[in-house]
């Protein structure tokens, strides 16, 4: 697999993966993750889920292992991305492993407006 072209990876964007609890209940936010070298696509995607509700993907994140930053970076479903002004939900998150070598190659994360 070749790595994404650089002439894309022009935007950043923040990533912040869903809060956790503490032993007393209390929410604990995530790290804020500030993403370089990232591309930012507006889609209007749909899919249907497994309970036949129809959902809407309003962009897609793309993340290079190799060219973006920060280097290592993963994402999970619920986390909150920011990009441009606008916030959005991590909706459906894709890795996409190099089948040569079994590294991780990119990331495509489905984002939803809030």
């Amino acid at each position: 697999m070749r790595s994404i072209p650089l002439y894309l990876l022009n935007l950043a964007a923040t990533y912040a993966p869903p809060a956790s609890e503490n032993n007393y209940g209390q929410p604990v936010p995530g790290t804020v993750a500030t993403l370089t070298s990232v591309y930012v696509e507006a889609s209007l995607s749909q899919n249907v889920n497994s309970l036949g509700e129809q959902v809407q993907d309003d962009a897609t994140l793309y993340f290079d292992c190799e060219n973006s930053k920060p280097s290592g970076q993963t994402f999970v479903n619920g986390g909150t991305v920011v990009y441009s002004g606008v916030t959005y939900l991590t909706r459906n998150v894709k890795p996409f492993p190099n089948p040569m070598t079994g590294d991780m190659h990119h990331w495509e994360v489905g984002l939803v407006g809030r």
